[in-house]
């Protein structure tokens, strides 16, 4: 009966993978580590992007307040208004008012959209 000879490259192979597997079991608390650090890491970005899609979605809202309802509301607003005061003047108002709207929604957006920048630093 004839041992099977074992070359040099069965050899070397043989000792890479032992040493491959002690370095997977060395490495294994290591990895646990990193696999927490992860999943902090992970939940910290998950609640960045939720502040920044809040942030846009505030923005967003002021964009779409000030171009759907400002034709309406401007045309309704002058009528009321130049019942008292002459046209012109009721036309500056209803405009201050809603710029006055839009400033105050893109200003919480943007508050939303700096506190997300605070916290990254």
């Amino acid at each position: 009966m004839t041992m099977p000879s074992t070359t040099p490259t069965d050899r070397a192979v043989r000792i890479t993978n032992r040493i491959a597997a002690q370095l997977i079991r060395a490495s294994a608390p290591a990895r646990r580590r990193l696999r927490g650090r992860w999943r902090r890491i992970r939940a910290d970005l998950i609640d960045k992007l939720k502040l920044a899609a809040l942030g846009g979605v505030l923005l967003g809202f002021a964009t779409v307040a000030v171009l759907s309802a400002g034709y309406l509301f401007l045309g309704f607003s002058v009528e009321a208004l130049g019942q008292w005061l002459p046209r012109w003047l009721a036309m500056l108002v209803c405009a201050l008012v809603l710029l006055l709207t839009s400033v105050v929604s893109g200003g919480l957006g943007l508050l939303a959209l700096s506190r997300l920048r605070k916290a990254s630093r």
